[in-house]
């Protein structure tokens, strides 16, 4: 495809289309012409509310300089650096606050500006420490609902001990009378007194009870070891310490974690269904970080089906997971029937600090880090769609070959074996 650069704006924004950075363009007015999809995310706003507006309103200069940076590069062409002032108040959002200008010309004339920012901080760009970091706060947070998930299976696994306990020395004293009336019969004394003894142990005992009771209460017992099991592996599954390799991993278990994990958070409110490909191959992948992913995708959709049923006492909303293989990719779909997300926020759910929660329910962090981990971490994609009152659907894509195979094999270099199974 061919541009015609008579305009310079326009050219920019069509080259840009294909950018995932952050930038802005400006026409010789100082207007805003062109922002980029990562650059409203980042700034957290529509494109509309950007699009036509000053400068100077899109990014605030130091209080005390007597020019904003960007219209000194239009006044002189001169390429400069900027920080937006805005960012270190508490509108910042975590936003970078740096950013380069340089001029763009037609011939000798200034004709325009872009603005790209310096890179992200930590809150959009999350490393393995702050993974870590926002593990051991999710952890924090549902710290009480991970202690009563093993505390509820504990307290009947304790109840049934204490039961087979006194099971066992009912049954004991049975034995014993029944071996003093073949004791008597051996003897050839009579049974009579002792047979007798055996009916009351018998009736005391309750040992018709006790058929029916002890195969339950060690059933019971097994199926809460095994929850306390799995909710401990689990914990030391996702407590793991992200670290900066890349590990061929089954996400389908991953998955099963993180879910019994946060299982408190949905419990109350929804059921979830797990419908897994399990012929699907491993991923390299930070294995970590996709469980975190996961766990914040899961709680995002407890937290809606929570809103849309307040109110509605027995009722429960329905979370499913399903994961395929299409092509190179594992696909991994997140759904709810929960309340939805309204058409207008849709595009801005992934900027940091973004929420429809209310204050203390939320920090914003968990789709930002989504797109971080999925997108820019794997070279994966992750989407939402939604419809208000329907629930919302998050479809998560990952490269079965890992990133850096991936940018051997873009650079040239031979690859080593294939998927792994």
């Amino acid at each position: 495809m061919t541009f015609v650069v008579d305009d310079p704006i326009s050219f920019a924004g069509k080259v840009l289309e294909a950018v995932k950075d952050a930038v802005l363009a400006v026409d010789d007015n100082g207007v805003v012409r062109y922002v980029s999809p990562a650059a409203v995310r980042l700034l957290q706003c529509q494109a509309e509310e950007v699009l036509g507006s000053p400068i100077e309103r899109v990014l605030q200069p130091p209080e005390n300089t007597t020019e904003h940076p960007v219209r000194g590069c239009l006044c002189d062409g001169v390429a400069r650096n900027g920080q937006d002032c805005a960012s270190e108040s508490s509108k910042s959002n975590g936003r970078s606050s740096e950013y380069d200008i340089v001029p763009l010309r037609i011939d000798e004339r200034v004709a325009g500006a872009l603005v790209a920012f310096n890179g992200a901080t930590e809150q959009q760009r999350p490393t393995a420490e702050c993974v870590n970091a926002q593990k051991l706060e999710e952890l924090g947070r549902i710290a009480g609902g991970v202690a009563h998930e093993i505390n509820t299976p504990t307290q009947y696994v304790n109840d049934n001990v204490h039961f087979l306990r006194d099971a066992f020395e009912a049954l004991g004293d049975l034995v014993r009378a029944g071996e003093r009336v073949v004791e008597c019969s051996k003897q050839g004394d009579s049974v009579e007194t002792a047979i007798n003894d055996l009916a009351s142990q018998t009736e005391q005992s309750g040992l018709r009870e006790l058929e029916l009771e002890v195969p339950a209460a060690l059933e019971q017992t097994l199926e809460g070891l095994s929850r306390i099991n799995k909710i401990a592996g689990a914990l030391r599954v996702f407590l793991h310490p992200a670290t900066d390799e890349e590990t061929a991993a089954d996400l389908n278990r991953a998955i099963e974690n993180a879910v019994a994990v946060c299982r408190n958070e949905w419990r109350y409110v929804a059921r979830v269904e797990l419908d897994f490909d399990e012929g699907m191959p491993s991923v390299v992948c930070w294995i970590h970080e996709f469980s975190q992913v996961i766990m914040n995708l899961v709680i995002n959709a407890a937290h809606s089906i929570a809103d849309k049923i307040a109110g509605r006492p027995g009722e429960m909303g329905l979370i499913t997971i399903t994961t395929r293989t299409h092509g190179d990719y594992a696909e991994i779909k997140v759904r709810d029937d929960g309340a939805g997300i309204p058409s207008d926020l849709l595009h801005a759910i992934f900027a940091p600090f973004f929420t429809t929660k209310e204050k203390g329910r939320g920090t914003g962090q968990g789709l930002a880090l989504a797109w971080s981990v999925i997108v820019d971490k794997h070279g994966g994609s992750i989407k939402a769609d939604s419809e208000l009152g329907e629930g919302a659907v998050f479809t998560i894509r990952m490269p079965f070959r890992g990133i850096r195979e991936k940018e051997r094999a873009e650079l040239g270099e031979p690859l080593q074996g294939g998927l792994v199974r």
